[in-house]
């Protein structure tokens, strides 16, 4: 069986915003990305892939996880590579290749109610914003775990999560 390798990211501006884009094909907001080409390293195809759909340019870049749950996208069976980001927007940010639009939520609005996604996107920026950007809620229930069990749940959150 051969995957494709999908690249995505939540992209956190200076500002605390998080830019997705909206997708020409109809299906919805989706996190900046798409494929690598032959020949290309994962890190140079989510800056080039970002530069295309957005015109942003990362300032810093950092792999986080792989999502590779077969039933993720409809279309293929791939594997979501995804990075965490930042850029820095010194114009507005713009539309191009494939995406319809550009759209960017504070972490707030995320938090509270979160827009419908593509594919399983809803999912990654869901595993995205419990990672680094945890409720009070979901602090709490962090440090009210056993010193036992303290080293494990460190280690959990350290890794991507399993669906």
């Amino acid at each position: 069986v051969t995957h494709r390798l999908e690249l995505g990211s939540p992209r956190v501006t200076q500002l605390q915003r998080v830019a997705f884009i909206l997708r020409g094909d109809g299906r919805g907001l989706a996190l900046i990305g798409g494929f690598l080409k032959v020949g290309e390293s994962a890190e140079a195809g989510v800056r080039r892939e970002v530069l295309e759909e957005t015109g942003l340019q990362l300032l810093r870049l950092r792999q986080w996880c792989v999502f590779s749950q077969p039933e993720r996208d409809p279309r293929r069976h791939t594997s979501a590579l995804v990075f965490v980001a930042q850029a820095a927007a010194s114009k507005p940010l713009r539309a191009a290749d494939d995406a319809k639009a550009v759209r960017t939520f504070s972490l707030a609005e995320l938090h509270s109610s979160a827009p419908s996604f593509a594919f399983d996107h809803g999912r990654i920026v869901e595993a995205y914003l419990t990672h680094f950007h945890p409720t009070k809620q979901q602090l709490a229930q962090r440090r009210h775990v056993s010193a036992a069990e303290r080293h494990f749940v460190v280690d959990a959150y350290a890794a991507c999560p399993s669906f």
